[in-house]
């Protein structure tokens, strides 16, 4: 055998690519390009991450509850009248005057008591006690405890208005665990009626209005009525 078939030939070098042979300063920078590129991005997130810490104090995000509002209870500060001989007990305002009058009337059979609440009042200037004078401005309350002479609550609004006229203006609800009766009219100021009867008794109650905000004071009264309750 020849001794030049004997001898390995020597590897073949690949010669670089005409660009990387050309510009390999290029490469390089493409390069540097990128690691800058992907530290920037790492910095930026990690500055992000550290930002939310320090506002919220905690990695977890944080869930704000808003405070549920207080609801004020106007009638917390309200007194309750009771009221042992005719067997009940109603709430009203501190501020409420009271009066026992007694009355002589064509409506009834028998003299009687009327209870008297002027809940928020400005009486005209007379020369008689204040609690028979008349209500300028304002509202109150009157209470009749009567017989009922066999009559429903109905039958006793008859008394003061045409219940066949007053149909569409008659609500019936109830107060104290009973049925009750009530009608409501303006002439001019506003006036409302409301009759409960109870074992043979007629609680009737009586609201007048007048002068300003005349509304927002019957539906005072009518909140008043709502605390009325019978004594055990």
């Amino acid at each position: 055998m020849d001794l030049m078939e004997q001898v390995n030939p020597l590897p073949t070098v690949k010669e670089p690519c005409c660009f990387c042979a050309k510009k390999p300063h290029l490469m390089i920078l493409c390069g540097i390009l990128l690691v800058s590129l992907s530290s920037l991005a790492t910095y930026l997130i990690v500055k992000s991450q550290l930002k939310n810490q320090i506002l919220t104090g905690s990695s977890t995000p944080v869930v704000k509850i808003s405070p549920t509002p207080s609801i004020t209870d106007e009638t917390a500060n309200w007194i309750t009248y009771d009221n042992t001989k005719y067997g009940f007990s109603i709430n009203h305002p501190r501020d409420t005057k009271i009066y026992i009058l007694s009355y002589n009337t064509p409506y009834y059979t028998a003299d009687y008591e009327t209870i008297r609440f002027m809940i928020k009042g400005v009486l005209e200037s007379a020369n008689r006690p204040e609690e028979y004078q008349n209500l300028k401005e304002g509202v109150r309350m009157d209470l009749v405890i009567i017989n009922a002479e066999g009559k429903s609550a109905s039958e006793s609004l008859s008394r003061h208005v045409d219940v066949s006229k007053f149909k569409d203006k008659i609500a019936i609800e109830k107060i104290a665990g009973l049925e009750a009766q009530s009608v409501k009219f303006q002439f001019p100021d506003w006036v409302q009626y409301t009759e409960i009867v109870k074992e043979g008794k007629l609680y009737e109650f009586s609201i007048l209005t007048r002068g300003d905000y005349q509304e927002a004071n019957l539906g005072l009264a009518n909140q008043i009525l709502s605390t009325f309750k019978f004594l055990d």
